[in-house]
């Protein structure tokens, strides 16, 4: 079991890379370390792990998804018991492996390490349009890495960051402030050059957060060199993107559509999470079912057409062009001799292809991680995975020994769960896998109390 244990070790350690490469090998990844755990805990007959409570509630979570959709959806609620394999991963970084802390220390430099090698190939791709390896950025203001098309390496940066600053403070030596400073400076930057939006939120709430409750060295009071330390670099900060901003037309043009045209009626994320809410209000306590909200919402018709209506005259004319159909004078599409009166539905006087106004509307999932969850798994769900999370926490909370490693997760906690952002679905299997695995690795470090 040595060697077992070992392999498995190797396999956690490179999950941080398996992130940048593709969902695929995160999918890979995950699986065969929920196998792992699953032989842990028979050949060393550890059934006590499922006898905790915070188990049974993320148990009954998953089995009540199968239970509640298996007459309709049989896909769905296999989809719900392949969830448990995030549970067995939980299991197996938080109670069955036996990580030494010279082994989490060097873990944690690891990903320090590999958190600077994208901030810096960041600002490199961000200099000559192309990555260190020739990636070639997607967008001019949008850089991307070596996530190539996929455009999350800002919330990479951010969920990593914890683990980067969490290690930095361990350190506590005379240089851990500067270090802060710098490191801060480094990553608002690189992050800023994805524009990912809630990123730079989020990773602003971190540097404030950490700045408030640990002054960086262990709590101690505030000092005004230190104070006036970090106004120094934030005037830096602001000064270095303003300069780039100047220079850069394309970031100027997102920054603006950012400005002026927020979360509102005619914006597209706001219309995904009315229908997102209008799914979750027909189906309030059982949802529709893991990874079935597409399917679902395309064929659910009690929209809020008014709302949708803005966006659908914003968007329709490039679309109806490319289907051969006449945008006229009078907001009317002429029905072509491809399409009948039946595929349209009017909306105030405005006759809209009934499959063109679905796309709009419907995606993958609705865009928030709190509505995500109660459309996909109800009301019952939803109290299920809080009670999990409470459970599991309770001892955690009233340590002694662990104020920094508490707040850590915490802070890891809000930045995952914040209601009011646009985020990715933690049902689902890249994001829920980088939850996880980060949510297990948060919790080791509060039970093993790092030193």
């Amino acid at each position: 079991m040595i060697i077992l244990s070992n392999l498995v070790k190797i396999i956690i350690f490179f999950c941080p890379i398996a992130f940048i490469i593709s969902p695929s090998v995160v999918n890979i990844f995950v699986s065969v370390l929920a196998i792992f755990s699953a032989i842990f805990i028979f050949v060393e007959k550890k059934y006590f792990l499922f006898k905790k409570k915070s188990s049974y509630f993320i148990i009954l979570f998953c089995f009540s998804g199968f239970v509640f959709h298996f007459h309709y959806n049989f896909e769905s609620a296999i989809k719900s018991l392949l969830y448990l394999r995030f549970f067995l991963l939980y299991l197996l970084i938080v109670y069955i492996l036996k990580i030494e802390n010279k082994e989490i220390k060097f873990f944690l430099n690891f990903i320090t390490c590999i958190v600077l090698i994208i901030s810096f190939d960041l600002l490199y791709q961000y200099s000559f349009s192309e990555n260190i390896i020739g990636l070639i950025s997607q967008k001019e203001n949008r850089m991307s890495s070596f996530f190539g098309k996929e455009l999350i390496a800002g919330s990479y940066i951010v969920i990593f960051s914890l683990f980067v600053f969490y290690n930095l403070i361990k350190l506590n030596n005379k240089f851990t402030f500067i270090f802060f400073n710098f490191l801060s400076l480094l990553l608002i930057t690189a992050i800023f050059v994805t524009f990912e939006r809630m990123a730079i939120i989020k990773f602003i709430f971190i540097v404030t957060y950490l700045f408030i409750f640990f002054n960086l060295i262990k709590l101690q009071s505030f000092k005004r060199l230190k104070i006036l330390i970090n106004i120094i670099f934030i005037i830096i900060a602001i000064l270095f993107i303003m300069i780039n901003l100047m220079n850069r037309p394309a970031y100027i043009e997102r920054l603006n559509n950012s400005i002026s045209n927020p979360i509102k009626h005619d914006n597209i994320y706001f219309n995904l999470l009315i229908a997102g809410v209008d799914i979750f209000l027909s189906k309030p306590y059982i949802g529709v079912g893991k990874k079935n909200y597409y399917n679902y919402c395309l064929n659910h018709s009690d929209y809020n057409l008014d709302i949708l209506t803005k966006t659908v005259e914003r968007k329709q004319k490039e679309t109806a062009k490319q289907k051969g159909i006449d945008f006229t004078n009078n907001h009317l599409l002429t029905v072509s001799s491809t399409n009948t009166l039946d595929d349209f539905t009017q909306i105030d006087g405005l006759y809209v292809l009934t499959s063109l106004l679905s796309k709009h509307v419907c995606s993958t999932h609705p865009h928030n991680v709190i509505i995500s969850l109660l459309v996909e798994t109800g009301i019952i769900g939803f109290i299920l995975f809080l009670g999990f999370l409470f459970f599991d926490f309770k001892k955690i909370i009233f340590k002694k020994d662990n104020f920094i490693e508490f707040n850590f997760l915490t802070l890891y906690l809000l930045i995952m769960l914040f209601p009011a952002q646009i985020s990715g679905n933690i049902l689902q299997s890249f994001y829920g896998s980088i939850f996880w695995f980060c949510l297990s690795l948060m919790i080791f470090i509060n039970k093993k109390n790092i030193n």
